[in-house]
């Protein structure tokens, strides 16, 4: 489910772009080990559906 949140952000073209990539990791600690995919998902699943809102349905 996409809410409006990510449809405003455009975070869901986010997860595949290198260099939004890159400009997130220069904000983590150093030597800290992540895996973006694998971070976007849980930030869907587990920050996103509480911020206020409509669910976004998509474009028809």
């Amino acid at each position: 489910m996409i809410h409006g949140w990510e449809k405003r952000s455009g975070s869901s073209r986010k997860v595949g772009d290198a260099q939004f990539n890159a400009d997130v990791g220069a904000l983590l600690r150093p030597g800290f080990d992540w895996r973006f995919a694998a971070a976007a998902r849980t930030v869907a699943e587990r920050l996103i559906p509480f911020l206020p809102g409509e669910p976004w349905k998509g474009e028809r």
